[in-house]
Protein backbone atom coordinates (compact mmCIF):
# COMPACT_ATOMS: atom_id res chain seq x y z
CA UNK A 1 0.00 0.00 0.00
CA UNK A 2 2.48 2.59 0.56
CA UNK A 3 5.77 3.67 -1.89
CA UNK A 4 8.33 4.77 0.20
CA UNK A 5 9.54 7.13 -2.68
CA UNK A 6 6.05 8.84 -2.20
CA UNK A 7 5.93 9.13 1.67
CA UNK A 8 9.66 10.47 1.54
CA UNK A 9 11.21 7.49 3.83
CA UNK A 10 14.63 8.24 4.80
CA UNK A 11 15.08 6.69 8.19
CA UNK A 12 14.84 3.12 9.08
CA UNK A 13 13.15 2.54 12.60
CA UNK A 14 14.28 -0.59 15.01
CA UNK A 15 14.36 -4.57 14.16
CA UNK A 16 11.29 -5.78 16.30
CA UNK A 17 10.05 -2.92 17.16
CA UNK A 18 6.50 -4.07 16.40
CA UNK A 19 6.24 -6.83 19.22
CA UNK A 20 8.63 -4.84 21.41
CA UNK A 21 6.79 -4.98 24.69
CA UNK A 22 5.99 -1.65 26.29
CA UNK A 23 8.26 0.28 28.60
CA UNK A 24 10.93 2.43 29.17
CA UNK A 25 13.25 0.31 26.64
CA UNK A 26 10.50 1.34 24.05
CA UNK A 27 9.97 4.79 25.24
CA UNK A 28 13.36 5.46 24.52
CA UNK A 29 13.39 3.92 20.96
CA UNK A 30 10.35 5.95 19.87
CA UNK A 31 11.44 8.89 22.07
CA UNK A 32 14.08 8.73 19.14
CA UNK A 33 12.21 7.75 15.97
CA UNK A 34 11.23 10.89 13.66
CA UNK A 35 7.67 9.44 12.11
CA UNK A 36 8.10 11.81 9.70
CA UNK A 37 11.30 10.55 8.34
CA UNK A 38 10.62 6.62 7.76
CA UNK A 39 8.71 5.00 4.93
CA UNK A 40 5.08 4.03 4.94
CA UNK A 41 5.08 0.57 6.31
CA UNK A 42 7.18 1.34 9.31
CA UNK A 43 5.01 4.63 10.17
CA UNK A 44 2.35 2.22 10.71
CA UNK A 45 4.36 0.12 12.74
CA UNK A 46 5.43 2.72 15.04
CA UNK A 47 1.88 3.90 15.40
CA UNK A 48 0.98 0.47 16.69
CA UNK A 49 3.83 1.23 19.11
CA UNK A 50 3.37 4.30 20.47
CA UNK A 51 -0.62 2.51 21.03
CA UNK A 52 0.99 -0.16 23.20
CA UNK A 53 3.48 2.27 25.12
CA UNK A 54 0.25 4.74 25.73
CA UNK A 55 -1.97 1.69 27.00
CA UNK A 56 0.92 0.49 29.42
CA UNK A 57 1.48 4.28 30.52
CA UNK A 58 -2.79 4.68 30.69
CA UNK A 59 -2.59 1.54 32.82
CA UNK A 60 0.32 3.01 35.57
CA UNK A 61 -2.03 6.02 35.61
CA UNK A 62 -4.90 3.98 36.34
CA UNK A 63 -3.11 2.09 39.25
CA UNK A 64 -1.98 5.58 40.83
CA UNK A 65 -5.38 6.65 41.11
CA UNK A 66 -6.39 2.93 42.67
CA UNK A 67 -3.14 3.68 44.91
CA UNK A 68 -5.21 7.10 46.21
CA UNK A 69 -7.90 5.74 46.88
CA UNK A 70 -7.04 2.76 48.67
CA UNK A 71 -4.79 4.63 50.79
CA UNK A 72 -7.46 7.42 51.72
CA UNK A 73 -9.37 4.29 52.35
CA UNK A 74 -7.34 2.48 54.63
CA UNK A 75 -5.53 5.48 56.55
CA UNK A 76 -8.28 8.28 56.38
CA UNK A 77 -11.95 6.64 56.27
CA UNK A 78 -11.72 3.13 56.83
CA UNK A 79 -15.47 3.21 57.95
CA UNK A 80 -17.22 5.27 55.79
CA UNK A 81 -16.72 4.09 52.06
CA UNK A 82 -18.52 6.56 50.53
CA UNK A 83 -16.08 9.79 51.85
CA UNK A 84 -13.59 8.09 50.96
CA UNK A 85 -14.26 7.63 47.38
CA UNK A 86 -15.56 11.12 47.84
CA UNK A 87 -11.56 12.04 48.90
CA UNK A 88 -10.11 10.18 46.70
CA UNK A 89 -12.30 11.59 43.38
CA UNK A 90 -11.27 15.20 45.14
CA UNK A 91 -7.40 14.99 45.11
CA UNK A 92 -7.79 12.83 41.41
CA UNK A 93 -9.86 15.71 40.36
CA UNK A 94 -7.64 18.41 41.87
CA UNK A 95 -4.11 16.78 40.62
CA UNK A 96 -5.30 16.89 36.64
CA UNK A 97 -7.87 19.69 36.12
CA UNK A 98 -10.81 17.29 36.15
CA UNK A 99 -14.40 17.75 36.70
CA UNK A 100 -15.87 15.82 39.38
CA UNK A 101 -17.61 13.63 36.91
CA UNK A 102 -14.68 13.13 34.83
CA UNK A 103 -12.58 12.20 38.06
CA UNK A 104 -15.24 9.91 39.58
CA UNK A 105 -15.09 8.06 35.70
CA UNK A 106 -11.42 7.64 35.59
CA UNK A 107 -11.83 6.82 39.59
CA UNK A 108 -14.24 3.89 39.16
CA UNK A 109 -12.36 2.93 35.83
CA UNK A 110 -8.95 2.92 37.99
CA UNK A 111 -10.35 0.63 41.06
CA UNK A 112 -12.53 -1.43 38.58
CA UNK A 113 -10.33 -2.56 37.10
CA UNK A 114 -7.30 -2.89 40.03
CA UNK A 115 -9.80 -4.66 42.34
CA UNK A 116 -12.25 -6.28 40.38
CA UNK A 117 -10.69 -7.06 37.00
CA UNK A 118 -6.91 -7.72 37.52
CA UNK A 119 -6.79 -9.60 33.99
CA UNK A 120 -7.84 -6.41 32.07
CA UNK A 121 -5.73 -4.05 33.80
CA UNK A 122 -2.70 -6.75 33.16
CA UNK A 123 -3.82 -6.59 29.19
CA UNK A 124 -4.11 -2.95 29.65
CA UNK A 125 -0.41 -2.49 30.55
CA UNK A 126 0.68 -4.84 28.65
CA UNK A 127 -0.54 -3.01 26.05
CA UNK A 128 -2.69 -5.59 24.76
CA UNK A 129 -5.74 -3.83 24.30
CA UNK A 130 -6.41 0.07 25.18
CA UNK A 131 -8.28 2.05 27.58
CA UNK A 132 -12.35 2.48 25.58
CA UNK A 133 -11.52 -1.94 25.17
CA UNK A 134 -11.09 -2.24 28.80
CA UNK A 135 -13.85 -0.03 29.64
CA UNK A 136 -16.02 -1.47 27.60
CA UNK A 137 -15.15 -4.69 29.76
CA UNK A 138 -15.63 -3.33 32.91
CA UNK A 139 -19.39 -1.53 32.21
CA UNK A 140 -20.51 -4.86 30.28
CA UNK A 141 -19.82 -6.90 33.76
CA UNK A 142 -20.61 -4.65 36.40
CA UNK A 143 -23.84 -5.74 36.87
CA UNK A 144 -22.44 -9.10 37.94
CA UNK A 145 -21.12 -10.53 41.20
CA UNK A 146 -16.97 -10.73 41.15
CA UNK A 147 -16.18 -14.24 40.49
CA UNK A 148 -18.79 -14.34 37.55
CA UNK A 149 -17.37 -10.98 35.94
CA UNK A 150 -13.95 -12.57 35.99
CA UNK A 151 -15.03 -15.78 34.12
CA UNK A 152 -16.75 -13.72 31.79
CA UNK A 153 -13.30 -12.18 31.38
CA UNK A 154 -11.45 -15.22 30.84
CA UNK A 155 -13.42 -16.18 28.16
CA UNK A 156 -12.88 -12.84 26.03
CA UNK A 157 -9.64 -11.19 26.87
CA UNK A 158 -7.25 -13.42 24.68
CA UNK A 159 -9.72 -11.96 21.89
CA UNK A 160 -10.12 -8.61 22.78
CA UNK A 161 -7.33 -7.23 21.40
CA UNK A 162 -8.65 -8.14 17.42
CA UNK A 163 -12.02 -7.09 18.11
CA UNK A 164 -13.92 -3.21 17.81
CA UNK A 165 -15.18 -1.95 20.86
CA UNK A 166 -18.75 -2.61 19.53
CA UNK A 167 -17.73 -6.28 18.43
CA UNK A 168 -16.76 -6.77 22.19
CA UNK A 169 -19.40 -5.24 23.52
CA UNK A 170 -21.62 -7.39 21.64
CA UNK A 171 -20.04 -10.30 22.30
CA UNK A 172 -19.84 -9.72 26.27
CA UNK A 173 -23.30 -9.07 26.43
CA UNK A 174 -24.19 -12.45 25.17
CA UNK A 175 -21.38 -13.90 26.98
CA UNK A 176 -23.28 -12.17 30.46
CA UNK A 177 -26.32 -13.74 29.25
CA UNK A 178 -25.25 -17.16 29.03
CA UNK A 179 -23.81 -17.14 32.08
CA UNK A 180 -26.16 -16.06 34.21
CA UNK A 181 -29.69 -16.23 32.29
CA UNK A 182 -31.95 -15.72 35.38
CA UNK A 183 -29.63 -12.48 36.52
CA UNK A 184 -30.31 -11.00 32.72
CA UNK A 185 -33.66 -11.61 32.92
CA UNK A 186 -34.53 -9.36 36.58
CA UNK A 187 -31.93 -7.14 35.05
CA UNK A 188 -34.25 -6.65 32.11
CA UNK A 189 -37.40 -6.22 34.05
CA UNK A 190 -35.96 -4.02 36.98
CA UNK A 191 -34.67 -1.57 33.83
CA UNK A 192 -38.21 -1.80 31.96
CA UNK A 193 -39.71 -0.65 35.18
CA UNK A 194 -37.44 2.63 35.15
CA UNK A 195 -38.92 3.22 31.34
CA UNK A 196 -39.25 6.76 30.91
CA UNK A 197 -39.80 9.68 28.26
CA UNK A 198 -37.34 12.70 28.00
CA UNK A 199 -38.14 16.05 25.94
CA UNK A 200 -35.45 18.16 25.79
CA UNK A 201 -34.25 21.42 23.61
CA UNK A 202 -31.11 21.60 21.63
CA UNK A 203 -29.47 24.52 21.06
CA UNK A 204 -29.98 24.84 16.97
CA UNK A 205 -33.66 25.37 18.40
CA UNK A 206 -35.25 22.47 17.81
CA UNK A 207 -36.74 19.68 20.45
CA UNK A 208 -35.46 15.82 21.29
CA UNK A 209 -38.34 13.49 22.21
CA UNK A 210 -36.65 10.70 23.77
CA UNK A 211 -38.15 6.98 25.12
CA UNK A 212 -35.51 5.30 27.25
CA UNK A 213 -35.50 1.85 28.72
CA UNK A 214 -38.29 0.46 26.72
CA UNK A 215 -38.90 -2.89 25.75
CA UNK A 216 -36.77 -3.68 22.61
CA UNK A 217 -39.70 -4.80 20.96
CA UNK A 218 -42.42 -1.78 21.55
CA UNK A 219 -39.19 0.26 20.02
CA UNK A 220 -38.90 -1.94 17.17
CA UNK A 221 -43.14 -1.69 16.55
CA UNK A 222 -43.13 2.23 16.93
CA UNK A 223 -39.70 2.46 14.81
CA UNK A 224 -41.92 0.51 11.73
CA UNK A 225 -44.63 2.58 12.10
CA UNK A 226 -42.86 5.71 12.03
CA UNK A 227 -41.27 4.16 8.63
CA UNK A 228 -44.61 3.66 7.20
CA UNK A 229 -45.88 7.21 8.07
CA UNK A 230 -43.13 8.89 6.71
CA UNK A 231 -43.10 6.90 3.45
CA UNK A 232 -46.93 7.06 3.12
CA UNK A 233 -47.46 10.36 1.25
CA UNK A 234 -51.51 10.31 2.01
CA UNK A 235 -51.06 9.87 5.58
CA UNK A 236 -52.51 13.02 7.57
CA UNK A 237 -50.19 11.42 11.00
CA UNK A 238 -47.41 12.78 8.88
CA UNK A 239 -49.15 15.90 6.76
CA UNK A 240 -50.30 17.16 10.56
CA UNK A 241 -47.16 16.37 12.29
CA UNK A 242 -44.79 19.19 11.73
CA UNK A 243 -42.78 18.41 15.30
CA UNK A 244 -42.59 14.27 14.22
CA UNK A 245 -43.71 13.93 10.50
CA UNK A 246 -40.94 16.61 9.05
CA UNK A 247 -38.62 15.21 11.38
CA UNK A 248 -38.17 11.73 9.69
CA UNK A 249 -37.81 13.29 5.75
CA UNK A 250 -40.51 16.01 5.17
CA UNK A 251 -38.59 19.23 5.94
CA UNK A 252 -36.04 18.63 3.01
CA UNK A 253 -36.89 21.77 0.74
CA UNK A 254 -39.93 23.18 2.37
CA UNK A 255 -40.46 26.36 4.37
CA UNK A 256 -40.67 25.90 8.26
CA UNK A 257 -43.26 28.63 8.22
CA UNK A 258 -45.51 26.60 5.81
CA UNK A 259 -45.80 23.90 7.64
CA UNK A 260 -49.74 23.01 8.45
CA UNK A 261 -51.00 23.23 12.39
CA UNK A 262 -50.99 19.58 13.94
CA UNK A 263 -49.30 17.92 16.94
CA UNK A 264 -47.38 20.32 19.50
CA UNK A 265 -44.72 17.56 21.17
CA UNK A 266 -43.74 19.90 23.41
CA UNK A 267 -46.62 19.94 25.24
CA UNK A 268 -46.49 15.95 25.31
CA UNK A 269 -48.17 14.49 28.68
CA UNK A 270 -46.64 10.82 29.81
CA UNK A 271 -49.09 8.66 31.73
CA UNK A 272 -47.97 5.72 33.94
CA UNK A 273 -48.29 2.71 31.11
CA UNK A 274 -46.46 0.67 29.39
CA UNK A 275 -43.93 1.56 26.61
CA UNK A 276 -44.87 4.97 24.59
CA UNK A 277 -48.54 4.20 24.78
CA UNK A 278 -48.91 6.66 27.44
CA UNK A 279 -47.18 9.20 25.55
CA UNK A 280 -50.36 11.67 23.97
CA UNK A 281 -49.87 14.52 21.47
CA UNK A 282 -52.11 17.44 22.30
CA UNK A 283 -53.32 19.29 19.31
CA UNK A 284 -51.46 22.24 18.61
CA UNK A 285 -53.30 25.74 17.52
CA UNK A 286 -50.68 27.10 15.64
CA UNK A 287 -47.10 25.41 14.13
CA UNK A 288 -44.34 26.13 16.30
CA UNK A 289 -42.55 27.44 14.01
CA UNK A 290 -39.09 30.52 14.46
CA UNK A 291 -37.55 31.16 11.73
CA UNK A 292 -34.54 33.24 12.87
CA UNK A 293 -36.01 33.53 15.70
CA UNK A 294 -34.44 31.74 18.89
CA UNK A 295 -37.76 29.75 20.31
CA UNK A 296 -39.10 29.67 23.58
CA UNK A 297 -38.27 27.52 25.86
CA UNK A 298 -39.79 23.93 26.30
CA UNK A 299 -43.07 23.50 28.11
CA UNK A 300 -42.50 20.47 30.72
CA UNK A 301 -43.50 19.40 34.50
CA UNK A 302 -40.95 20.09 36.67
CA UNK A 303 -39.15 17.03 38.44
CA UNK A 304 -40.83 14.32 39.60
CA UNK A 305 -40.29 13.22 43.26
CA UNK A 306 -41.68 10.62 45.50
CA UNK A 307 -44.36 8.55 43.62
CA UNK A 308 -44.28 7.94 40.00
CA UNK A 309 -47.42 9.78 39.04
CA UNK A 310 -46.59 12.64 41.28
CA UNK A 311 -44.81 16.03 40.40
CA UNK A 312 -43.07 17.90 43.19
CA UNK A 313 -44.21 21.41 40.95
CA UNK A 314 -45.63 22.41 37.81
CA UNK A 315 -44.33 24.69 35.93
CA UNK A 316 -41.54 25.31 33.05
CA UNK A 317 -37.36 23.82 33.37
CA UNK A 318 -34.88 25.37 31.43
CA UNK A 319 -31.99 23.36 32.18
CA UNK A 320 -31.56 19.39 30.79
CA UNK A 321 -32.50 16.54 32.34
CA UNK A 322 -30.43 14.45 35.49
CA UNK A 323 -28.57 11.33 34.12
CA UNK A 324 -29.94 7.91 34.68
CA UNK A 325 -30.30 7.01 38.23
CA UNK A 326 -30.00 10.21 39.53
CA UNK A 327 -32.28 11.20 42.31
CA UNK A 328 -34.80 13.78 40.51
CA UNK A 329 -35.96 11.82 36.94
CA UNK A 330 -38.07 13.76 34.78
CA UNK A 331 -40.62 12.07 33.08
CA UNK A 332 -41.67 8.50 33.72
CA UNK A 333 -44.25 6.47 32.11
Amino acid sequence: MFDDDVCGGVGSVPAGLDEMPPGPVLGGFLASIDVDRVSGHDRVVVLRALARQAAHLEARVLAAMAAIADHIDAAEFPDDPELSWHAAATEIGTALRLTRRGADARLDLAVGLRRRLPRVWESLYCGSIDRPRAGVILRATTHLDEPTARRVVDQVIEDAPTLTTGQLGERLRRLCIETDPDAARRRYEQTVEQRRVVAEASPDGTAHLLGLDLPADQVTAITRRIDRLATDDRSPAVARTPGMGDSVGRTKGRDPSSASPGLDVTRAPVKRSPGFSGLELLPAPTPRSRVGSTPPPIDRPAAATGSRDSLSAPGTTRSRPLAHGASTPWYRT
